[in-house]
């Protein structure tokens, strides 16, 4: 049963029960059919995710939000189901249908199958958004931004992560139907573009950065590499060994250690960003 009044937050959600409320209205949204459930056999198994789901974990501890954070566009709960474990009341606005699904059966307390825009939270009512990964997919990502911004409580917290670098560009982003990578000068741009305050914005994954670049990029411009399949992705997430395993091991340690710290990291294949909606 949902320990969470959804019903202060909107009444355009119907309760199917156990947790799960379903938008009456569903609009379409600019990500793969298959995404969810390509994404859920590679998550437990990947070392990008992982860490990914780290740095988010210790940038919402150390900026803690009044309340819950709904996890927008969270697919499978991946990231939701983390920071429920690590204690942050954690609700996911998932449009999709197999990914609410999947993210109830990992334990997620609240889920809301929903777009963003079908929820129609009031204004100035949520303590926190988390926006991992999503914002790329959005067409129009200012306007996408204000509305956030106006369903804030004063006070309250954004969390993002985008991919970085449009020269990083690749097939994989045609795939994934982004509509831009991001600059940690761009993204900062961006959300202060709409009346956010940036307190913290980095670049991370520093050590893939030439990786995505050699392996995904250069083959992608001189149309070398030309299709994605799900066994190729599978294995550019997979547990490393040996030297490589190493490095990624110290390497994003590294990386964890500068962001608990809030300090800036100078590159990276992505980006990450806390910010606040100051009265």
């Amino acid at each position: 049963m949902s320990i969470i009044d959804i019903q202060k937050f909107t009444t355009k959600l119907k309760d199917n029960g156990d947790g799960l409320w379903v938008a009456y209205d569903q609009t379409d949204v600019s990500y793969p059919r298959d995404g969810n459930e390509s994404c859920l056999g590679i998550e437990n198994n990947s070392f990008w995710f992982r860490h990914r789901n780290s740095v988010i974990t210790s940038l919402v501890k150390a900026f803690f939000p009044d309340g819950a954070v709904f996890d927008v566009g969270g697919g499978n709960g991946y990231v939701a189901i983390a920071l429920q474990s690590a204690g942050i009341e954690t609700i996911l606005v998932e449009p999709g249908a197999q990914g609410s699904r999947n993210a109830k059966a990992r334990g997620l307390n609240v889920v809301i199958q929903s777009t963003l825009e079908d929820c129609e939270f009031r204004d100035r009512t949520i303590p926190a958004f988390g926006l991992f990964d999503v914002l790329e997919h959005i067409e129009n990502d200012s306007e996408f931004l204000h509305r956030l911004y106006g369903q804030l409580l004063p006070k309250g917290y954004l969390y993002v992560t985008v991919p970085a670098y449009n020269f990083l560009w690749s097939i994989d982003d045609d795939y994934a139907q982004h509509y831009r990578r991001y600059t940690v000068r761009t993204l900062t741009k961006r959300l202060e573009s709409v009346g956010f305050t940036v307190r913290y914005c980095s670049y991370f994954f520093c050590v893939l950065m030439p990786a995505v670049f050699v392996f995904r990029s250069i083959p992608s411009r001189f149309r070398i590499r030309r299709s994605i399949d799900l066994s190729s992705i599978k294995e550019e997430h997979a547990e490393r060994a040996g030297l490589a395993r190493f490095i990624l091991e110290q390497t994003f340690a590294y990386e964890l250690g500068r962001i608990e710290k809030r300090r800036y990291l100078a590159t990276g294949s992505s980006c990450v960003a806390v910010a606040q909606k100051v009265p």
